[in-house]
């Protein structure tokens, strides 16, 4: 059985360090809710290497997120 080829639109997207800060900003005014605050929607991402230490992750949509070496 041949596997099928992993396209562009299968492969997670990279986020850099800082659009991942930029989006985490926004969850934290999610979570305290500050008016402007968006649910982090990292769903599918490739996160791999970046950092989130200290960072307030909780109820963060994270399903199938890349999280090797963070």
């Amino acid at each position: 059985m041949a596997l099928a080829k992993e396209t562009d639109e299968e492969k997670p997207k990279k986020l850099s360090q800082k659009e991942l800060n930029d989006i985490i900003d926004l969850h934290e005014q999610f979570l305290q809710g500050t008016q402007g605050g968006e649910r982090a929607k990292l769903g599918m991402m490739d996160l791999s290497y970046l950092d989130l230490s200290g960072r307030d992750m909780k109820r963060a949509d994270m399903v199938g997120t890349l999280l090797c070496h963070c």
